[in-house]
């Protein structure tokens, strides 16, 4: 979904192109002498780019050609993992969606202790700071899509005690 920059392409060196897309923008292309037009997809369904032309003996098809379009919707990736946590707290695991590809793991105020590859679903964070911080993923779905955005989930880091003590 918003998918841009796609390219569909006939036959070259004929006239009169006649290119019909249901469901998309036109982007680039797509007049009476290109024989390519690019499209922007703007939601989600089957869609479709139609192009018909005269070929060099002046002749039309008596039909135009029908590509039929998946537009597949972008992923929103979960996100899951303790907060608030405390000051300096280790093993702190955070899970997004198995099974997908191109993860692409963001700690911010923390440090990383496993996981947070292009290849993992989890991340484990080492909490340096105290403050907002946060966790944000996204990846790549079966459709070869990616999120329009990654999820983040915003970690409260809480202050270790300092516990009073008084007495004679």
């Amino acid at each position: 979904f918003n998918s841009s920059g796609n390219v569909y392409t006939t036959d070259a060196g004929m006239t009169n192109y006649v290119w019909t897309v249901v469901g998309g923008t036109i982007t680039a292309g797509g007049t009476g002498t290109d024989n390519t037009v690019t499209v922007t997809w703007n939601g989600v369904g089957p869609y479709s780019v139609n192009v018909n032309y005269n070929n060099g003996n002046g002749c039309t098809a008596a039909l135009p050609t029908v590509l039929n379009i998946t537009v597949n919707p972008l992923p929103v990736p979960a996100l899951a993992g303790p907060t608030p946590v405390c000051f300096n707290s280790s093993g702190n695991v955070y899970t997004t969606d198995a099974g997908m590809t191109n993860y692409v793991w963001t700690v911010v105020g923390g440090t990383i202790t496993a996981g947070g590859t292009g290849t993992d679903n989890t991340v484990t964070v080492t909490w340096n700071g105290v403050g907002p911080y946060s966790v944000s993923v996204n990846y790549n779905n079966g459709n070869g899509c990616t999120a329009a955005v990654p999820t983040v989930l915003n970690i409260t880091v809480n202050p270790l005690p300092v516990p009073a003590l008084a007495g004679p």
